[in-house]
């Protein structure tokens, strides 16, 4: 006879507890349907219905002028890659590279009645031809409404009888922990469904070439190439964001993924339907997160936010009355808790919009401010600041710098990533040598400079830390102007 010891009760008892658990998990989740499906697989069969494979192909355009000369990278791509493809490729000295290319991505129906479809910017960048093929394999061509590369979305328009939309859920009520599903056409394998948990919330700056909204979704769900686009759903089948990233080696999925929530989607397919771009809301201020550090330095320790570093003259937050060292609590009611909350917050509402924040003040307690935001073009009209270096702070650099040598030009101290400067490649830090060869000497022979520029575009040579690197300014375009950033 078996002699029963306080373990062998112990294990015995988890196994009961354990398959307990096991049975009322069953019996709640997995309790067949009367044609023998469970309740979460008719769901998900309902939303593939919604998910459609996109194949993309095109004609690029010519490289930007800083490949046509050895040492001037891209300050948005890899300076061995091709900057105009959706699917970079390396470039050798030389090379002849045809105009044409394919890709493949994945998009959403949101609308089935006007044929309303969302996917990444990316995946349609210089697309000719959009075919969208249904997951009945019914294939149709579709037309871009638009796209807004700063946020990486874009809405498609398609004709057909034969669609189904998805639901948008509220992404603001989401938590770290539940499960989703992600569903798309990886590496053109066709619907395939992936499914993990959202492993964290509010992701930002992870620096994504030409994005500038980030307020990612991060899930564990396998995300490939051929997912961009596509869903990711919660148990009630509605769409919580679209797969936009990862993060691994050489393309391949580590458990790293992200999407871009629905709320932002929602609100960036509106404007992109209603006037085939965004048109963003223009306040003015220049800022950074807040650390504990800063907190305690200026005796409001425990506090997080939205420090502010800088404010433009002239612009609605000087008019409202927002000064340097004030700290963002909050906006509209929600919560920040730092400088990507408002960039973000910001970037969603329209010109002509009313804000309301709450500051903490040094010395003076938390105080309320209330503000108008502004078209950002009409902003820069009445403004003196050549449009190509708006947003930027300079100040005058002469040194004998170790290794390199006598240095003479501006220094950038400050810059708002709103601006031309920042989207062309212009880092906080950098130092500004020469304007289309001519050397510059001082703030105000710089401003000279560009005031007196007759092309739409400059060449800067730039001293970034220990070496030196080229970098072609444009001037702002009035799609880019709508597009801009808080």
């Amino acid at each position: 006879m078996k002699k029963i010891t306080k373990a062998t009760i112990i294990a015995s008892s988890l196994l009961i507890a354990s398959a307990s658990l096991a049975s009322n998990h069953q019996s709640t989740n997995h309790k067949k349907t009367e044609n023998g499906r469970t309740p979460l697989t008719k769901t998900i069969k309902t939303i593939e219905a919604a998910v459609v494979n996109l194949a993309v192909s095109g004609e690029l355009p010519p490289l930007p002028p800083e490949y046509s000369r050895p040492g001037m990278p891209s300050p948005h791509t890899p300076p061995d890659q091709d900057p105009r493809s959706n699917n970079p490729r390396p470039i050798i000295p030389g090379q002849t590279l045809p105009p044409e290319f394919k890709s493949l991505g994945s998009g959403v129906i949101i609308d089935a009645k006007k044929g309303y479809i969302i996917t990444n910017a990316h995946v349609v960048r210089n697309a000719k031809t959009i075919t969208v093929t249904l997951n009945t394999g019914r294939r149709l061509r579709a037309r871009k409404v638009g796209a807004d590369r700063l946020s990486d979305v874009a809405v498609l328009q398609v004709q057909s009888p034969y669609l189904k939309q998805v639901e948008l859920a509220d992404s603001d009520k989401i938590n770290v922990g539940e499960q989703v599903y992600a569903i798309g056409n990886p590496y053109g394998l066709g619907h395939t469904l992936t499914s993990g948990v959202i492993s964290a919330l509010h992701r930002s700056e992870i620096a994504l070439p030409g994005k500038q909204y980030e307020d990612f979704i991060q899930t564990d769900a396998a995300i490939n190439p051929g997912n961009s686009g596509g869903a990711l759903v919660d148990n009630q089948g509605k769409l919580v964001g679209i797969n936009t990233a990862i993060i691994g080696p050489n393309r391949a999925n580590v458990g790293i993924g992200f999407a871009i929530p629905s709320n932002m989607i929602k609100s960036i397919a509106n404007q992109l339907i209603e006037y085939g771009t965004v048109r963003r809301g223009f306040f003015g201020i220049m800022m950074q997160s807040m650390t504990p550090e800063l907190s305690d330095e200026f005796k409001i320790p425990g506090i997080t936010g939205a420090l502010v570093t800088d404010v433009i003259p002239n612009s609605p937050a000087a008019n409202s009355g927002i000064k340097t060292k004030d700290v963002i609590l909050g906006l509209d009611g929600k919560t920040v808790d730092n400088a990507s909350d408002v960039h973000n917050m910001i970037g969603l509402k329209r010109p002509g919009t009313s804000v309301h924040l709450k500051v903490a003040r040094p010395g003076n307690g938390v105080i309320d401010i209330k503000a108008k935001l502004m078209n950002r073009e009409g902003f820069q009209r009445k403004s003196n600041t050549p449009p190509m270096i708006q947003g930027v702070q300079f100040v005058d650099f002469e040194e004998i710098i170790p290794g390199i040598g006598y240095l003479k030009g501006v220094q950038v101290i400050g810059l708002d990533d709103n601006s031309q400067a920042w989207f062309s490649g212009i880092r906080q830090g950098d130092v500004i040598l020469t304007v289309d060869g001519r050397k510059v000497t001082n703030i105000k022979n710089f401003q000279k400079l560009f005031s007196t520029l007759n092309n739409d575009h400059v060449l800067l040579k730039v001293q970034r830390g220990l070496g030196r690197i080229y970098i072609v300014m444009t001037q702002p375009t009035e799609m880019e102007d709508n597009q801009a950033k808080t």
